[in-house]
C-alpha cells in the first residue's frame, strides 16, 4: 500500500490550508494511506526559505513515502526546482496528473508561465501607483529626509529578523535527520571526523541529503549541546 506524506503551503497569513487538507487527505485515503503532513506559510518563489518542504522531502526519501500536494504550484512555480525535487523524491498532485515526465513538463511550464504573468501584473500595478503619486510599503518603514528609518521601524525590523532566525533554528532543531543523527552520536566518543564516519557508515545523511563532514558534525553538536 502506498503511503503519503503531505506538504501544504499558503503564501500569506490571510490564507488557510484548510481546503488543501480536505482534498489532499481524502485523495491519500482513497489511493493508499495518509501518514501525516506539514504546513508552511511562505512564498513559493524560492526553495531557500522553505525548511518544512525540505523536511518533507527528506522524510519521504528516508521512509519510502510519496510526497503529496494539492497542485504543482504548492511545491514550486520554477520548472528547474520542480524537476530537481522530482529527481530527489517523486511526488503526486491531487488536482493534476504528474505521474509521467511529459505531463509533469507541461504543468511545470504552465506554473512557471503563471509565475511570470503574476510578476508582470504586480510590476505594472506598482508602476501605476508610483505614477499616481502613491507611497508604497508600510508607513512605518518610510524613511525621513535624511534616508533614516524611525526608531520604531528599526526595532520592528530587528524583531522580525530575530523571529525569522528563531523559526529557522527551531525547524533545524526538530529536523528528523538532525534528531536521528544526534541520537546516534550523543553518547559516542571520538573526533569530529570519526563521528562523521560513524554516521555515514550507518547510512545517515544531513538534512540536505549530503554525507556528514567534520563541520556539519560540529554544527550538529552545537545545536543540541546548549
Amino acid at each position: 500500500m502506498k503511503k503519503y506524506f503531505a506538504y501544504f503551503r499558503v503564501s500569506t497569513g490571510g490564507q488557510t490550508t484548510k481546503q488543501q487538507h480536505a482534498e489532499v487527505i481524502n485523495y491519500a485515503k482513497a489511493h493508499g494511506q495518509y501518514v501525516g503532513g506539514v504546513d508552511e506559510q511562505v512564498s513559493g518563489k524560492s526553495m531557500d526559505n522553505r525548511p518544512l518542504l525540505r523536511e518533507a522531502i527528506n522524510k519521504c526519501k528516508a521512509e519510502g513515502l510519496t510526497l503529496l500536494v494539492l497542485k504543482l504550484d504548492r511545491i514550486s512555480r520554477d520548472a528547474a526546482d520542480t524537476f530537481a525535487i522530482y529527481k530527489e523524491c517523486p511526488f503526486e498532485c491531487v488536482q493534476q496528473d504528474t505521474t509521467d515526465i511529459l505531463t509533469l513538463s507541461v504543468f511545470a511550464g504552465l506554473a512557471a508561465k503563471e509565475r511570470q504573468m503574476i510578476s508582470q501584473r504586480t510590476k505594472a500595478k506598482l508602476e501605476q501607483l508610483k505614477k499616481d503619486g502613491k507611497k508604497l510599503g508600510s508607513p512605518l518603514y518610510q524613511k525621513d529626509a535624511k534616508g533614516h528609518l524611525s526608531k520604531d521601524a528599526e526595532r520592528q525590523l530587528a524583531e522580525n529578523r530575530e523571529r525569522m532566525a528563531n523559526a529557522r533554528r527551531d525547524a533545524a532543531d526538530n529536523n528528523d535527520a538532525n534528531v536521528k543523527a544526534w541520537a546516534v552520536i550523543e553518547n559516542r566518543q571520538g573526533s569530529l571526523q570519526q563521528l562523521a564516519d560513524i554516521l555515514n557508515a550507518a547510512g545517515f545523511r544531513t538534512p540536505h541529503g549530503k554525507e556528514w563532514q567534520k563541520m556539519s558534525v560540529r554544527r550538529l553538536i552545537a545545536r543540541f549541546v546548549k
